[in-house]
């Protein structure tokens, strides 16, 4: 008796198993003939809509998120496209500055070249040396065959400064309305007339020792006398703006103007007597 207990449920599962293939059959039979068509679009119908309403969801909540993402890839892309637009900017005025450089330096080569002078061009690389405003650096020296005391000029030969420091690769260069610079000068109408042109501690340039007598005007052009070993002749220095005269002084005093802001020169030329 309880042999046959404990194989029932053996059978019942086998003959339940073999049910259940036989109504798969069946329902695949039935499927494939048509009989089943009607209940099974019904069925897809039922079940269209919690699909539809799935995918809305889904898509509900993940729309936030792709918008999310796409902000940060948008920012990204923007801050990439900033940055290069900043390094072209740059690119620009690095350029204009190579080409303005250029320019000047052409236009020095120039007028050199003209008056047979000879000059090696150099570029200001520091400014303000041993807290001097006055005191620059440029990039050449003695290999390049400078000496203490040749002079620096600008465009149209104008006298800036006088070299006071000379090592191999580099040189200082004492700007011209510096207190402590001076510069053998004349009178361009006169070249027979010669004085000396002083810096002024308000950074004024001075022409002194001009003897009374001789004739001086507003407006006359100061050049470079000659007579210091390392300075030619007939280099511009500035022009005449004011005169001033002390009866009790044998000589006579003016303040020469100069054509270029000095503050803003980046080349200078050295010229090689």
């Amino acid at each position: 008796m309880f042999g046959v207990c404990k194989y029932m449920p053996r059978k019942i599962i086998k003959n339940n198993f073999i049910y259940l293939i036989i109504f798969l059959v069946l329902i695949i039979f039935l499927h494939y003939i048509g009989i089943l068509k009607p209940f099974e679009n019904l069925i897809s119908r039922g079940l269209s809509y919690p699909f539809a309403w799935i995918y809305t969801a889904t898509q509900k909540t993940s729309s936030p998120l792709n918008n999310i993402n796409n902000s940060f890839f948008l920012a990204q892309e923007n801050e990439k496209l900033k940055n290069k637009i900043i390094e072209l900017e740059n690119n620009l005025i690095s350029l204009q500055e190579i080409l303005s450089q250029k320019e000047i330096l052409d236009s020095q080569i120039e007028f050199l070249s003209q008056k047979n002078i000879s000059s090696v061009p150099a570029k200001i690389i520091a400014r303000g040396i041993n807290q001097n405003q006055n005191l620059l650096t440029i990039n050449k020296g003695l290999k390049n065959n400078f000496k203490t005391g040749m002079i620096a000029v600008v465009e149209n030969g104008l006298v800036v400064g006088k070299l006071i420091n000379v090592m191999p690769e580099i040189s200082h260069l004492l700007l011209l309305n510096d207190s402590k610079s001076e510069v053998s000068a004349s009178i361009l109408k006169n070249n027979s007339l010669t004085g000396v042109v002083k810096g002024k501690i308000d950074l004024s340039l001075e022409l002194e020792f001009i003897p009374k007598e001789q004739d001086l005007e507003v407006g006359d052009i100061i050049i470079t006398s000659g007579i210091e070993e390392q300075i030619p002749s007939g280099l511009l220095i500035g022009e005449v703006g004011e005169i001033t005269q002390d009866e009790r002084d044998l000589f006579r005093k003016a303040t020469i103007w100069q054509p270029v802001d000095i503050k803003n020169i980046t080349i200078v030329n050295i010229i090689i007597p």
